[in-house]
């Protein structure tokens, strides 16, 4: 998830570990941009492939894409 806050040099480190456990583990990962996100971070290029949900804008309809999409994936 992305918020407000930029990603530091520790956050960049945890993110890279974290989504390379996921991927390696064969896990589905969900961008999710959080209502106070600013502008889209830079983060690894197989995340910006993928299909994000923004909820920034149209709230209610864009979490229950979230909902659908986590619940598909059990």
């Amino acid at each position: 998830m992305v918020g407000g806050s930029d990603l530091g040099p520790w956050q960049n480190a945890e993110t890279r570990a974290f989504l390379n456990e996921f991927m390696n583990r064969g896990c589905p990962v969900i961008p999710v941009l959080l209502p106070e996100a600013g502008a889209i971070p830079d983060l690894p290029i197989f995340l910006k492939q993928m299909t994000w949900v923004d909820l920034r804008k149209e709230y209610d309809q864009n979490f229950r894409k979230l909902v659908t999409a986590i619940k598909s994936r059990r």
